[in-house]
């Protein structure tokens, strides 16, 4: 008995859909004020992030405007810390222009419908140092 194969096309489009990640920006401020609360540019100052996966990355504010800026990061939650640097106290934390208690680590989780850039400020005033 001759069996028959029966060979089926299959049509397909001639396009193919690409999936896309959603990233996003962190722009990290650094302001220090001074005792009548005038803010000024908190230059070269040490910054961490950290990403849901616990790796840490160190960056700096640039020297110009006391921001850093990190790109391409991906959905997910962070951790952004600024790093205490002796003769200061945090008195201020800004996230997406709305004031929040003074804090010197924030995490946030960000989806596609969050800012872009995400903003997070942190404040800080000088102390008197014993000598």
């Amino acid at each position: 008995m001759l069996s028959r194969v029966r060979t089926i096309q299959i049509q397909s489009d001639n396009f193919k859909v690409v999936a896309t990640t959603a990233t996003f920006c962190l722009t990290v401020v650094k302001q220090l004020l001074d005792d009548n609360g005038v803010a000024t540019p908190g230059l070269n100052w040490p910054m961490q992030l950290t990403d849901n996966q616990g790796a840490t990355n160190n960056f700096f504010t640039n020297t110009t405007d006391g921001s850093a800026t990190v790109c391409a990061l991906v959905a997910g939650t962070y951790t952004v810390a600024e790093v205490p640097v002796y003769g200061f106290n945090i008195t201020g934390l800004q996230v997406n222009g709305s004031v929040l208690p003074a804090q010197s680590i924030y995490s946030f989780l960000w989806t596609t419908k969050s800012p872009n850039p995400f903003v997070v400020t942190f404040q800080n005033t000088s102390v008197q140092v014993p000598e």
